[in-house]
């Protein structure tokens, strides 16, 4: 924990199909946050098969209107870093850009269910 006064951490259940997958995410922040994440640390993982383009489609996204937003003190550090790993082990059918669900699953932790 270092200096966070608590866990950031978030996980969501949703439906793909009959099956139900796990989107997780945990950051770490320090004092010095400003534009482009300055020192904030994200990992987001997930075991739902989602294609490599269609999956950075849905990163770049989601930091545009959360980290790539936040600023405190003015700041800028040289340790931003957001990720996000999926290893496939739903066994859905990979996800792409041109079917509906991709939208949901980029909602993911703003959704219970698809």
């Amino acid at each position: 924990m270092t200096t966070d006064t608590f866990p950031k951490t978030v996980t969501k259940k949703i439906r793909i199909g009959n099956a139900t997958g796990t989107i997780s995410g945990v950051c770490k922040g320090a004092g010095m946050i400003a534009p482009n994440m300055a020192t904030m640390l994200c990992f987001i993982l997930t075991d739902i098969a989602v294609e490599q383009k269609a999956l950075n489609t849905c990163l770049r996204t989601a930091v545009s209107k959360s980290f790539n937003r936040i600023t405190i003190d003015g700041d800028m550090s040289t340790n931003d870093t957001v990720l996000i790993m999926s290893n496939g082990m739903l066994g859905n059918k990979p996800l792409h850009r041109k079917i509906r669900i991709l939208s949901a699953f980029s909602e993911g932790p703003g959704r219970d269910h698809l």
